[in-house]
C-alpha cells in the first residue's frame, strides 16, 4: 500500500470516529468475552467515565447489580446466536442508579472470524415518566380505564374497571 492509500484510510477511519462521537445516541462495541473495545462519546457520558476506563472491562466488572446479569445473559445471546436483540434494560450506573434504556444489540463478524457485539442504548427516563403520569390519572378518572396490548394482554386496568367486573376483569376481558 503507497503512502497516499494508508493516509486515506487513516483519514477514513479519523472521520468514522468523529462521527460515532458526533452522534446524540451511546454506541459500544464489546468482543467475544463481553469486554468494551469501543465506547462513544454520549456512551461515556452516560457511563460516568471516560472510554479508557470502559476498555477492555466486562460490564459486571464495572457496575455490579441485579440488572448486569440479565444484560450480560442478553450479550450472550447475540454473540452465540447471531439474533438481534432489542430489549428494555437497566444500566448501572457508577453512583448506583439505574437508567431505563432500549438496548439494540447486533453481533458484528469480522472477515477474520471474530466476533464483537454491537450496541445503541435508547433512555426511556421520558418515557417511563409519561407511563407514571398516565398511570397516576388513569387511576384517578371516574371512567373504566384497560389498556390492551396488541397480543391481546391487558397491561393496565383502573380501579373503577375492577369494581365493574366485580375485581375479575382480567377473566372477562379478552382481545
Amino acid at each position: 500500500m503507497n503512502d497516499r492509500s494508508a493516509r486515506a484510510k487513516e483519514l477514513s477511519a479519523e472521520f468514522l470516529m468523529q462521527i460515532l462521537d458526533s452522534l446524540p445516541t451511546p454506541i459500544w462495541a464489546k468482543d467475544a468475552q463481553g469486554r468494551f473495545v469501543y465506547s462513544n462519546r454520549k456512551n461515556n457520558e452516560i457511563f460516568g467515565c471516560r472510554e479508557r476506563d470502559l476498555l477492555g472491562k466486562t460490564e459486571d466488572a464495572l457496575f455490579p447489580s441485579a440488572q448486569v446479569a440479565q444484560s450480560i445473559a442478553n450479550d450472550r445471546m447475540v454473540i452465540e446466536t447471531g439474533t438481534i436483540c432489542s430489549v428494555e434494560e437497566k444500566i448501572g450506573l457508577p453512583d448506583g442508579r439505574e437508567l431505563p434504556v432500549l438496548s439494540r444489540k447486533v453481533r458484528m463478524v469480522t472477515p477474520k472470524k471474530d466476533a464483537f457485539l454491537l450496541g445503541i442504548n435508547f433512555s426511556l427516563i421520558e418515557v417511563k415518566k409519561r407511563e407514571e403520569q398516565y398511570q397516576a390519572l388513569a387511576e384517578t378518572v371516574p371512567v373504566g380505564v384497560v389498556q390492551i396490548e396488541e397480543g391481546g394482554a391487558i397491561s393496565f386496568i383502573n380501579p373503577l374497571m375492577h369494581e365493574y367486573f366485580g375485581g375479575d376483569a382480567l377473566r372477562h376481558a379478552g382481545p
